[in-house]
């Protein structure tokens, strides 16, 4: 899966050194496997750039910062970020609007594949059950992710966190084993039934298979 491009409107990491509220990658024609991101401490290379590399509308509970919110709090925010595979195009569109008189956000998520909708109500909860099922990825995998002292990863864990995560991470691997395991069995069968086949195909002298 690559990234082909993102773009952030009105987000929070104005506090950083770089001084943006709209920030835009388009790595569509990047000829190179590796890229590099350069700069001083504190400018928003991990918290504006790397950290929303992926198709959620917000970080969950990876930053421990307070400051985290990707879009300014009050103001209304638009993510978008294309992801490409070998077979498809994931155009993803997160929205983040004020209502009310109280001005409580409220976010929408869309993912279009090759152009169709898959998630035309916008819920927050069906799209990540949506990554979840086009992906195989969970929110909470982003806490592998990283690594450092403003980020609450599987390290920074509690004892009963750290349990509930890999339940869940061992519960995806048996499913992948259990899949592996019916494959190679079919595998075996097909290629069983082959060499039959083949055996009788040679004693019968059958030119025209």
């Amino acid at each position: 899966m690559r990234i082909e491009y993102m773009m952030l409107e009105n987000f929070a990491m104005v506090k950083s050194g770089m001084g943006l509220d709209k920030l835009e990658l388009d790595f569509h024609g990047f000829k190179n496997v590796i890229t590099l991101i350069v700069g001083n401490n504190g400018t928003g290379k991990t918290g504006a750039v790397l950290s929303n590399l992926h198709p959620y509308a917000g970080l969950g509970h990876l930053e421990a910062r307070d400051d985290s919110d990707i879009i300014i709090p009050g103001k209304d925010g638009h993510k978008i970020i294309i992801f490409k595979t070998k077979k498809h195009e994931y155009y993803i569109e997160h929205f983040y609007q004020y209502q009310g008189k109280k001005r409580s956000r409220k976010i929408s998520s869309y993912c279009k594949k090759d152009g169709k909708e898959l998630n035309p109500s916008g819920s927050v909860n069906a799209f990540n059950a949506l990554i979840e099922c086009e992906f195989q990825i969970d929110m909470n995998f982003l806490k592998l992710m990283r690594l450092g002292p403003n980020v609450k990863n599987f390290i920074s864990l509690g004892a009963t966190e750290r349990k509930s995560f890999i339940a869940k991470l061992l519960a995806e691997v048996e499913s992948y084993i259990k899949d592996q395991k019916s494959a190679s069995e079919r595998s075996s069968l097909l290629n069983n039934e082959l060499k039959i086949a083949l055996d009788k195909k040679k004693r019968l002298d059958i030119d025209d298979i």
